[in-house]
């Protein structure tokens, strides 16, 4: 690519000569084109600035193959000059220009003497267009795409004269050492027709410029990473659709946009609906900046008339109780003092001691006690309860406030545990970091103390793979509860927040797998419950009282199906299929939902018909209803399944009947795809269809019907994934936005706007299942930079923050939790998906596709199949397992 430098020197020199010693710069070019790599050896393309040949008009058309250094096009292009229309950079740009019929493109080999990730950036601009798309392409294969509608409307691009340039980064990748192409690509162009009557020098089509693409060199990512290289970002609180949450394994703590506020609705009782903890100045809110996520605090700070706040909060490991550390700093050269009152918890003030207030709400009692700066006063002011202080700062002082709050149905036992804290809060407070440490080891350590089980160790050469995989673990352990309920010791819960008492079946068949890998004891327990309820009538489980809760969900019986059938396979526990419960063998249970479809049979379609609420499927897509397709592919996975345990632990006598009724299933379900667009129909009882361009049905058929797509049909299907779901922030939607519902469906889990968390891994593992490898990989790899504030919440969401243009992925709040278990997907996605752990029903144990390339390189250790450990690791053909 262009040196910067250089083409600094040879922009003078050809100013000294009025643009007439073209000789010179063409030695200048030439120049550098030999000795571009030895000036910068991560440069892996020459040219990048398209700066020869030269022109003096507003364009010149460049033909041949070879017409400009470093690049080849067989397609009309052309060289935009800078004297009425300004390129990115320096001189000149290059135009992918409309040609109809055709597909201009443009491309450059390339060597990579090694392997390692690969950046890729460059500038874009559109001039007199309506549509049109930009691939990006690397050996062949897509790397990205871009639609004009993603950055301009008609108005920004229908004059010439008039440039809107954007600089696009590409989703960075892995490169294996070698000869490589990079290719610029445009097709759908659709170009405004106006009734200009001068058409010269119409610029119609892509503007590129400075393109570069660098290598980062392979660094070997290597153990379980600290907690503390799991933290998000730090973030503009103002962008915050949801403040971020802790967990202590009894509860959930969130944070607020008050600095050092916090809302304990889930931690005890019945919680807090608003804020607790509030810093004012003179009655003016200290209002938080920026928010920082670790899985065990939450930081925020700002900078308040002249004094910077950074308050820290932490939860002790199994207590009631929260510890907050706020410190001010005199910023200023002089000395300042103030007043500064902190908002109790809601509730009746019990005491009028100001160093140990205690506030009662309802049954809840809310003790205080600070351990430094005690407050001066406190007061009740209209029906709101405050402490106050009067601070003195020097230039450059700090100053600590400390606090306790712990809560207890007994006010007198609250408040002697909250003073005992108190007393020793800097001891208490790097406890709650010693504690997380300790469980987060105990998770991938075989024999702990903690779990049942463990997970894998994952190590890996790239970067984004290592800590989404991690991330993700770290996540799930936010709703991990121990000893609260009466029914189970360790539960996961769906959430951190307003569904910690229950465990619904739709999360708990996509945790499945890790639940059964890091918890085996635990999971046989819940699914013992699951058998005496009637999941007809509801959801989800209820851990307190063991009863069935919630509304009826279509994917009831193939959820649970699948998460007893995970359980099964990896733990080896086969003869837990022969045993009784609730009056039937676990193998019973398991046909009665693999088989639960066929009372909802419609004959005349030969599909299974779900009915008409919305609320049973996804609640925001008021036509995904009766004959939908996923629903049924999984129950074409069922099938099989069950006739494959009946084959092998059973009489053998159900196979036959079970097979030839899933192939019939299966070929009604193909029956509503739509050919060439890679999606499918959602059929009425009255015989309507309408088309459903949704990801559930993507991954859905795609890894229950895998053997029953043709090639065609999967490429369609992974090509509808990369043109109607991939976002410009490096997530995905889980509703296109061609989708006839998308206006009526804007929550952000299972809408257009945002994606439901389990979304994105689970489209990972279909793309895997078809053999696209390297598909898979770049795609959880870019998925990583969707999660900058903290972990897997609900769902993630697509927002443009005033003055930005570009579009930003935040945890949406109207959807959810700050954390879902099926966040773990992403590590299972890892797990399976890329590496391949598939046990079978029949013992076999090898990785799936296992002579097939990953392209990247990695090992998971301590990988555990029944009571065995092994290692998996990819290599140049594959996936190999490493014995213990």
């Amino acid at each position: 690519m262009c040196n910067k430098n250089l083409a600094e020197i040879s922009n003078r020199t050809e100013r000294k000569t009025e643009v007439g010693s073209r000789h010179k710069y063409l030695y200048l070019v030439t120049l550098f084109l030999i000795s571009g790599m030895q000036l910068s050896a991560q440069d892996l393309i020459q040219n990048g600035d398209f700066e020869y040949p030269i022109t003096d008009k507003l364009s010149m058309e460049v033909q041949g193959a070879n017409a400009i250094p470093g690049w080849i096009s067989e397609t009309p292009l052309l060289m935009v000059n800078h004297l009425r229309l300004f390129p990115y950079s320096n001189y000149q740009s290059i135009l992918l220009q409309h040609a109809p019929e055709q597909e201009p493109y443009i491309r450059q080999e390339f060597v990579s003497k090694e392997a390692g990730t690969v950046a890729i950036s460059f500038a874009l601009a559109a001039s007199r267009m309506e549509n049109g798309r930009l691939r990006v392409l690397v050996d062949g294969n897509p790397v990205g795409r871009w639609y004009y509608s993603d950055f301009w409307t008609q108005d920004n691009t229908i004059l010439t004269d008039h440039m809107d340039w954007r600089v696009i980064n590409v989703p960075q990748f892995y490169l294996e050492a070698g000869k490589h192409t990079l290719e610029f690509k445009m097709d759908a162009c659709e170009i405004v027709s106006d009734n200009q009557g001068d058409k010269r020098d119409m610029i119609e089509g892509f503007l590129l410029d400075d393109v570069k693409l660098t290598l980062e060199p392979e660094k070997q990512y290597t153990g379980i990473p600290l907690l503390d290289s799991l933290a998000g970002q730090w973030v503009e609180t103002k962008t915050l659709t949801g403040y971020p949450a802790l967990s202590n394994f009894l509860g959930s703590v969130k944070s607020s946009k008050c600095l050092g506020a916090f809302r304990t609705d889930f931690l005890y009782g019945e919680g807090l609906v608003h804020p607790a903890g509030t810093f004012k100045v003179r009655d003016s809110v200290v209002f938080s900046q920026q928010s920082k996520w670790f899985p065990y605090q939450i930081i925020n700070r700002s900078n308040h008339q002249g004094v910077e706040y950074t308050s820290t909060m932490r939860l002790i490991v199994g207590k009631s109780a929260v510890l907050m550390d706020v410190s001010l700093k005199n910023k200023g050269e002089v000395e300042i003092d103030f007043p500064l009152t902190m908002d109790l918890v809601e509730g009746v003030l019990g005491t009028t001691n100001q160093i140990n207030p205690v506030i009662t709400k309802g049954t809840n009692n809310y003790a205080y006690a600070f351990a430094n700066n005690e407050p001066v006063a406190i007061r009740t002011v209209q029906k709101r309860t405050e402490v106050a202080w009067e601070i003195k700062l020097k230039p450059g002082e700090q100053k600590h406030i400390s606090y306790v709050v712990y809560m207890d149905d007994d006010s007198q036992r609250a408040k002697s545990k909250a003073k005992q804290i108190a007393n020793s809060f800097d001891t208490s407070f790097k406890q709650v970091k010693t504690d997380w440490e300790n469980q987060w080891h105990d998770v991938f350590t075989p024999g702990n103390k903690s779990y049942s089980g463990h997970l894998p160790i994952f190590e890996t050469t790239d970067k984004n793979l290592y800590e989404i995989y991690y991330l993700s673990i770290a996540s799930m352990l936010q709703c991990q509860f121990n000893n609260v309920y009466p029914t189970l010791d360790t539960v996961f819960a769906t959430n951190n927040e307003w569904a910690r008492s229950v465990g619904y079946f739709w999360e708990m068949g996509q945790f499945a797998d890790i639940y059964a890998l890091l918890e085996p004891k635990g999971m046989k327990q819940e699914i013992l419950m699951w058998f005496n309820l009637n999941v007809d009538h509801g959801n989800a489980l209820n851990y307190r009282n063991g009863q069935i809760a919630g509304h009826w969900y279509a994917v009831n019986n193939y959820q649970i199906f699948k998460a007893i059938d995970s359980y099964i396979r990896i733990n080896q526990d086969f003869n837990f299929l022969k045993e009784k419960h609730n009056g039937k063998t676990v193998m019973e249970h398991l046909y009665g939902h693999a088989t639960a479809w066929e009372k909802r049979f419609n004959s005349e379609y030969g599909l299974a018909d779900y009915g008409d609420n919305p609320w049973s499927f996804f609640e925001t897509n008021p036509d995904y209803i009766h004959l939908v397709p996923a629903m049924n592919a999984q129950n074409v996975w069922m099938l099989r399944q069950m006739a494959a345990y009946n084959e092998h632990y059973g009489d053998g006598k159900r196979a036959v009947d079970l097979r030839d009724k899933a192939a019939k299933l299966a070929e009604a379900v193909k029956s509503l795809y739509v050919p060439g667009e890679g999606v499918w129909k959602v059929k009425y009882p009255n015989g309507h269809t309408i088309v459903s361009r949704h990801s559930y049905d993507f991954f859905t058929i795609g890894k229950t019907m895998t053997e029953d797509l043709s090639l065609s049909m999967k490429q369609e299907m992974v090509t509808f994934v990369e043109d109607e779901l991939l976002s410009t922030s490096n997530f995905m939607r889980a509703m296109s936005l061609k989708d006839h519902a998308a206006l009526n469906s804007d929550r952000s889990d299972h809408g257009p706007v945002g994606c439901y968390i389990g979304w994105p891994p689970m489209t990972i593992q279909a793309i895997a299942k078809f053999g696209e490898f390297r598909k898979a990989r770049n795609l959880m790899s870019n998925f990583r930079d969707a999660f900058v504030e903290s972990g897997m919440g609900q769902a993630i969401e697509f927002l443009t923050p005033i003055g930005s243009s570009e579009r930003i992925n935040r945890i949406g709040d109207r959807a959810g939790a700050s954390f879902l278990i099926v966040g773990a997907n992403f590590a299972n996605a890892i797990i399976d998906g890329l590496m391949g752990y598939m046990p079978e029903i029949d013992g076999e144990f090898k990785p799936y596709m296992s002579d097939s390339q990953r392209f990247f390189k990695a090992s998971l250790k301590n990988v555990r199949y029944g009571n065995k450990s092994y290692e998996f690791k990819t290599s140049s053909t594959g996936v190999n397992i490493v014995n213990p």
